[in-house]
């Protein structure tokens, strides 16, 4: 793996004493120090992170190197200026293999995200499920008991219907003075005469009407 740097740095002014007896002599005394100590730092920094962690964590490691090099210039009585990690070369068969990872671990990923999403679904199904089914139950129970308000309504309207005939009838047999027997031979008289309307038609005590089915 190779790493492409930049960086710029300056001596610091009040401190051109110290620099000039710690490295004087030669045509350049101060140069050369500065890059090995730079160079150093930067490689055994650069060893403590694999390869796919320069393509995952590019501008974390970029930090970190970035202050070891000012703390590598700064006992030099130099300071750092500015920094750049610019590129990152690898083998073709490194970079294929650190591709492939990087695609497996996103699949990965998107395959969970894509189950977790399935889930959701089919848990917001349930719910939905179970919404209609209670619904469903409660339309049955509220039909049930509707049906049962109507068929003891009609039931009670049946019962008040043959009560008035019972009473009808013999409120009638009582003012003729008939027995039971004419009253039932009466009553067949009538609904033979009717027949062809389907009902018997009595009328007791002037403008009072009792209707009886005989259907």
């Amino acid at each position: 793996m190779v790493l492409t740097l930049s960086i710029m740095y300056r001596l610091v002014k009040t401190e051109i004493i110290e620099v000039y007896s710690t490295y004087k002599g030669g045509d350049t005394p101060w140069q050369l120090p500065y890059i090995e100590a730079v160079k150093s730092t930067l490689k055994v920094a650069a060893t403590q992170y694999n390869a796919t962690d320069f393509f995952d964590k590019r501008q974390e490691i970029a930090a970190q190197m970035k202050l070891k090099a000012y703390n590598a210039l700064r006992p030099k009585f130099a300071e750092l200026l500015y920094f750049q990690l610019r590129t990152v070369s690898i083998l073709r068969n490194l970079e294929s293999s650190i591709l492939a990872k990087v695609t497996a671990k996103q699949y990965k990923l998107t395959r969970e995200q894509t189950n977790e999403a399935q889930l959701k679904r089919q848990e917001i199904q349930v719910l939905l499920d179970t919404a209609k089914a209670s619904a469903s139950q409660i339309n049955l129970e509220a039909a049930a008991r509707a049906n049962l308000v109507k068929q003891t309504a009609e039931a009670e309207k049946l019962r008040l219907q043959v009560q008035g005939e019972a009473n009808a009838y013999k409120e009638f047999g009582d003012k003729l003075g008939l027995l039971s027997t004419d009253t039932v031979y009466y009553r067949f008289l009538r609904m033979i005469k009717n027949k062809k309307v389907g009902f018997d038609k009595m009328l007791i005590g002037g403008n009072q009407q009792v209707i009886i089915n005989t259907k």
